[in-house]
């Protein structure tokens, strides 16, 4: 049986599901989300981001030199995972540096589709005493740890082919990709 879980991550509480269209759908139904917001994978190891993406070396490289940590990267999903969960073309995907959500998302397979534990538009709760009554009524399980939490939301960039659009800033900062980025066309 398949369960939504509200669990800490490095950065702010989320709430996860398998990657299947109608466990997905219990997320969007609990958050009150439009469908046209995606939401993103959250991986237990490096490994697992291969396979959601489409391999490159270029994102191999990025997702060896950013992974795991307070970063979503964004690009090209293999045909697979599309059809499994209802994507389009394109996907976020994420490693946290937490080891309660590390051995989490280990438990359930690998992979946990996965956003902010907050209704639609309301803030992101920083600590479990933040997050609403009616997302916790509404989760089958949940951890409250509050513990390494960094409170601001992870940094969001796009990778296509060789290029990298920064989405959203956190902490980990656009500049810095783009170092890499030319680190890794040098060699």
């Amino acid at each position: 049986m398949s369960k939504i879980i509200l669990f800490p991550t490095d950065t702010v509480y989320g709430i996860g599901a398998l990657p299947i269209k109608s466990e997905i759908q219990k997320l969007y139904d609990i958050k009150k989300r439009e469908k046209s917001k995606k939401i993103i994978a959250l991986v237990s190891s490096k490994e697992k981001v291969f396979e959601i993406f489409e391999d490159n070396q270029f994102l191999r490289f990025l997702v060896d030199k950013l992974f795991p940590g307070e970063v979503t990267l964004i690009s090209k999903a293999k045909k697979e995972f599309l059809d499994k969960t209802g994507y389009l073309e394109d996907i976020g995907v994420r490693m946290p540096g937490n080891k309660i959500a590390q051995e989490l998302i280990a438990s359930q397979g690998g992979i946990l589709m996965t956003t902010s534990a907050n209704l639609s538009g309301k803030p992101t709760p920083k600590t479990f005493s933040e997050i609403e009554k009616e997302i916790l009524e509404n989760v089958d399980e949940y951890i409250k740890c509050d513990e390494d939490l960094s409170g601001q939301s992870s940094s969001i960039f796009k990778v296509l082919n060789d290029e990298i659009f920064e989405i959203r800033e956190g902490n980990v900062k656009f500049e810095y990709l783009l170092s890499l980025k030319e680190d890794f066309f040098e060699k």
